[in-house]
């Protein structure tokens, strides 16, 4: 088995906490294209009654042998994992792996999934407890590990709607329910990775200018049909022009140009895509003084012209003339 130095690192660190407890030395580890993923749900679950505990409530520490999600509904409590001490608040997803020792500290209440990401160990769902068994494998991917194991949602909504269509679902017991559980657990994996990976400019809250670089990024969706000038975003925040270049860079990871030059296109691109408005009024659309910048800008990014995109993308029956360049 090969694995890359920044996997062995991770993999083969054992970490204590304060009673003397390690990630179980039988975890097995092992890279996995995220092509394989196929889950399978073990147990769904509604954990009830814990905001009625004392703060400090200790639950039983203990090995995970699966993977496990929580979404918590309510919570002033934490989550020992390898020996931290994790706030969990209200909103919060956790991710725990195999072989990881874990302690729940009350009072909280939430919706808890374990799910076998591959679907290869044979566990028998329906008499599936927490009690010493097989550890499944702790699955290496650049997508898992973009997971830490306390996400503070931006989106808090749509993961209990998705939490909450889980245990719907895995009450129901219907036949083909396992297929529509494959996709919520698939469905929680992906929100989840997106909302660690902020390339697309989204802020992490405790950022100290999360508050005005996203008054930034509102107003350039808003005005994305308009000529966006630095002076009039640096205005919104309250900053200079050279100081909101540098701070829009350092906590957005691309220049406010690039920003307004990104959604552009994503706009350009679901237009294309979704409408026959011809390019030239697309072009203006997006804040293109004229159409031969706005196609030269759009095949750099895009490696083909508007109009090679529209017909790559789309299936048409109608006039041609409605897809026309300019």
């Amino acid at each position: 088995m090969v694995i890359n130095q920044g996997f062995s690192v991770r993999c083969h660190k054992y970490i204590m906490d304060g009673g003397g407890h390690i990630m179980h030395p039988n975890t097995k580890y092992q890279p996995v294209d995220s092509r394989k993923f196929s889950p399978r749900v073990l147990k769904s679950y509604f954990f009830t009654g814990g905001m009625n505990y004392p703060h400090g409530h200790k639950l039983s520490a203990r090995y995970v042998y699966d993977y496990e999600l929580e979404f918590y509904m309510e919570s002033e409590g934490r989550m020992m994992i390898e020996g931290e001490s994790l706030p969990i608040r209200k909103g919060d997803v956790v991710l725990r792996r195999p072989g990881q020792y874990v302690q729940g500290i009350l009072p909280y209440t939430c919706y808890t999934v374990c799910f076998d990401l591959l679907d290869n160990t044979g566990k028998n769902a329906f008499r599936y407890d927490f009690t010493p068994q097989q550890f499944q494998t702790n699955y290496r991917n650049p997508i898992l590990d973009s997971i830490p194991s306390v996400t503070h949602t931006e989106h808090s909504n749509r993961f209990e709607a998705i939490f909450d269509g889980i245990l719907r679902e895995y009450m129901m017991n219907r036949e083909p329910y396992n297929l529509l559980l494959k996709a919520y657990i698939l469905e929680l994996i992906y929100y989840l990775h997106t909302e660690n990976c902020r390339k697309d400019g989204r802020l992490k809250a405790d950022n100290p200018y999360a508050s005005r670089i996203q008054k930034v990024m509102d107003y350039i969706g808003q005005h994305i049909g308009e000529k966006i000038l630095l002076k009039d975003l640096a205005k919104k925040a309250g900053m200079s022009p050279n100081y909101l270049h540098k701070i829009f860079t350092g906590v957005a990871g691309i220049t406010p140009n690039e920003y307004i030059l990104s959604k552009k296109m994503d706009k350009a691109r679901e237009l294309l895509v979704r409408t026959g408005l011809p390019v030239s009024e697309i072009a203006l659309l997006c804040g293109f003084e004229n159409t031969p910048y706005f196609s030269t800008a759009f095949k750099k990014r895009n490696r083909m012209s508007p109009g090679a995109y529209r017909n790559y993308y789309t299936r048409f029956t109608g006039s041609a003339a409605t897809f026309q360049e300019k």
